[in-house]
């Protein structure tokens, strides 16, 4: 964090809490001929999201002053998708997203005042087809 903001206690060289140091992704893609007329695609994808700095949250069961830190780590997803070019911007395509079915906290934070603690996570591994415009590469 590059600024002073006192109304939120942030101070020049803070560490925005719930935002990752790193994050990457990495997408590699095939592109075929499948005959004269149709085209088809290959793709994975690898995304990485760092541990996060911890949010300090009030679990009603903490025995810790100021309640505990709450940590997220780090986490990694594979997602994988295949598909056949029907026209120029129609294809079918199958997918499956978190193949290794990672289980990730994306976010937490305590519920309207009542100090319970609530998390997002990443999806479960899912799989599935689709018909539509092609999505750009």
């Amino acid at each position: 964090f590059r600024d002073t903001i006192p109304q939120l206690n942030l101070r020049d060289g803070d560490a925005i809490p719930l935002t990752p140091k790193r994050t990457a992704l990495i997408g590699l893609q095939w592109d075929f001929a499948l005959g004269a007329l149709r085209n088809g695609y290959a793709r994975a994808e690898w995304l990485y999201v760092g541990a996060k700095e911890p949010l300090r949250l009030d679990f009603p069961a903490s025995q810790y002053p100021g309640g505990t830190p709450f940590r997220i780590g780090a986490y990694e997803q594979l997602n994988l998708r295949a598909g056949i070019a029907l026209t120029g911007s129609l294809d079918l395509a199958l997918y499956a997203d978190n193949v290794t079915d990672e289980f990730g906290v994306t976010s937490a934070n305590t519920t309207g005042g009542l100090g319970f603690p609530f998390v997002t996570t990443t999806r479960p591994r899912s799989s599935s087809r689709r018909a539509g415009n092609t999505p750009a590469a």
